[in-house]
């Protein structure tokens, strides 16, 4: 094996509230976290539009993997098909999709699912496509991503990443 560069998993914390609660006591462990998740609560909106995708993927979705399969080096296959049998009709796991809208197109689309770690709730980003180099783009869904999980109630957010633009995103 070999380490591949500019991958790795990346994850970040969300909330201290379940850590707490599960240490010292539901009651004293929601106070003392009201205070010790403050510097979490600050996680940038997004500047564009980015919404919630509750219908099944597209032909937007198949343009957009036409327009960007090409920028990256390897990559699976993403068109709308393919994105419905995996997370629109998988069988255990709820998964939830953003999008960023863009006319008649789509310009990304991220999906993230919510799941138990023993007793607690945690967050996982599964996919994410973008052009590599749109920087807004993948900072918005990320954030919007964060923003949705930690309303959930997650406490930490995980993913894997290869390739250096979306590597920078998560780092940011």
């Amino acid at each position: 094996y070999e380490d591949l560069p500019h991958s790795g998993n990346y994850s970040r914390r969300l909330s201290f509230r379940q850590s707490l609660q599960a240490s010292i006591g539901s009651p004293l462990g929601t106070l003392v976290a009201a205070g010790a998740d403050l510097p979490f609560a600050w996680i940038p909106r997004p500047k564009l539009s980015v919404e919630a995708l509750d219908e099944p993927f597209d032909d937007r979705f198949d343009r957009l993997w036409e327009r960007v399969k090409r920028d990256y080096t390897a990559i699976t296959l993403r068109d709308a098909a393919t994105l419905n049998w995996r997370y629109r009709a998988h069988p255990d796991t709820r998964y939830s999709a953003l999008v960023i809208p863009d006319g008649d197109e789509v310009r990304g689309y991220l999906v993230f699912s919510i799941y138990r770690h023993g007793p607690r709730l945690r967050a996982g980003i599964v996919d994410l496509l973008a052009r590599p180099d749109d920087k807004r783009a993948i900072d918005d869904l990320l954030a919007a991503a964060l923003r949705a999980a930690r309303k959930e109630g997650a406490d930490r957010m995980g993913c894997f990443v290869t390739g250096t633009d979306i590597e920078g995103a998560v780092r940011r």
